[in-house]
């Protein structure tokens, strides 16, 4: 698997309401791409020790897998390897979003913090 690094949010692709048939190929082809790289991802979040719990692959580019927030996390963000990108406030207190990416995957979660 690749080098982790910080990303930004996805910028979502607009898909044309008709579609030529090499088009939609040529889409469903980047679209089974994605999902073959995910299942890679998986697999190496699993190896890392990182609970999934959830996947989107919404638009082409960078798919997103969300993990439950644990040490290993903190430790890479220390280490520079994740940042903390949101920050925020609801009925069960403080929050924030973290993220990295891994093979063109990127990898979120979100945690409670004093």
């Amino acid at each position: 698997m690749g080098l982790l690094s910080p990303v930004s949010p996805p910028v979502p692709v607009q898909t044309p309401r008709a579609i030529g048939r090499e088009a939609l190929a040529a889409h469903n082809r980047a679209m089974g791409i994605a999902a073959l790289t995910l299942a890679d991802t998986v697999r190496e979040l699993n190896d890392r020790g990182l609970q999934v719990v959830a996947i989107t692959a919404q638009t082409i580019g960078l798919p997103t897998v969300r993990v439950s927030p644990c040490r290993l996390l903190d430790g890479m963000v220390q280490k520079d390897e994740a940042v903390f990108y949101s920050f925020g406030q609801d009925d069960h207190g403080k929050w924030r979003e973290g993220q990295f990416q891994l093979s063109g995957v990127r990898v979120v979660w979100r945690e409670a913090y004093q």
